[in-house]
C-alpha cells in the first residue's frame, strides 16, 4: 500500500512540475511577444527584431515537422532559395529527377558551443493506383552542426529511375528528425514518365 501511495504521489508530483513548467513557458512567451509589442510601438526596431528572433527560436523546437516549399527544380540548388524551378513535371526513363524542400521545425539541439541538427529520409515511388513499385529505407541522412541555432536549410534529393513505364507516379520522400523520433513529414511529389522522342 505504502508502495502504491509513493508512485502515485511521485505521479502526481510529475503532472503538477509538467503543468507548472508548461505555464511557466506560456508565460515566458507571453512575455516575449508583450515585449516586442512594446518595443514596435516605440519605434525601436532593430530592438523588436532582436526579441522576435528569441521568441521564433523559442516557438521552433516545440512545433512539427514540416516544409515551407518543396519543388521540382532545374538542377542543383546553390543555396536557401537559390534555385531554378522547373516548369513541368515530365521526365523520360533515366533523366536526374531533382527535389528542393525547405524544412522547418527540425528539431536543434545544443552541444557544447554548438547547435546539431539533422534529418534522415525514406523514400517510395508510387504509380497512379497507389501501389508501392519501389521503396527504399535509410536512404540519405543530412545533419549539421553549427556555432547559431540554424533555422534555414534546404535539402536537395536526387531520384533517377530505370525500367519504369511512361505513366503518372508519385515520389514520396519521408522525412524523419535525427534528434526526435516522433518528428517526420511526407514530401509527395507528382511526376510523368514520358516516352523518349
Amino acid at each position: 500500500m505504502r508502495k502504491t501511495l509513493t508512485i502515485l504521489l511521485f505521479s502526481l508530483f510529475l503532472a503538477i512540475a509538467n503543468i507548472s513548467w508548461a505555464q511557466t513557458e506560456n508565460q515566458n512567451i507571453n512575455s516575449l511577444a508583450e515585449e516586442i509589442k512594446q518595443l514596435f510601438s516605440k519605434g525601436d526596431y532593430k530592438a523588436a527584431l532582436i526579441k522576435s528572433r528569441e521568441l521564433y527560436l523559442a516557438i521552433w523546437n516545440k512545433s512539427p515537422l514540416f516544409y515551407s516549399k518543396a519543388v521540382l527544380v532545374e538542377n542543383e540548388p546553390e543555396g536557401v532559395g537559390l534555385y531554378v524551378e522547373r516548369k513541368n513535371n515530365k521526365f523520360t526513363e533515366g533523366d536526374p529527377i531533382y527535389i528542393y524542400v525547405e524544412p522547418m521545425g527540425y528539431t536543434v539541439v545544443k552541444k557544447g558551443d554548438n547547435y546539431s541538427f539533422g534529418l534522415a529520409a525514406d523514400f517510395a515511388i508510387l504509380d497512379s493506383e497507389g501501389n508501392h513499385l519501389y521503396e527504399k529505407k535509410n536512404f540519405g541522412t543530412w545533419s549539421m552542426e553549427s556555432k547559431n541555432f540554424n533555422t534555414e536549410f534546404f535539402l536537395f534529393l536526387r531520384y533517377s529511375f530505370t525500367g519504369i513505364r511512361p505513366g503518372k507516379y508519385r515520389i514520396i520522400t519521408t522525412l524523419r528528425d535525427i534528434n526526435d523520433p516522433n518528428k517526420k513529414m511526407e514530401v509527395d511529389v507528382p511526376i510523368e514518365i514520358v516516352p523518349s522522342q
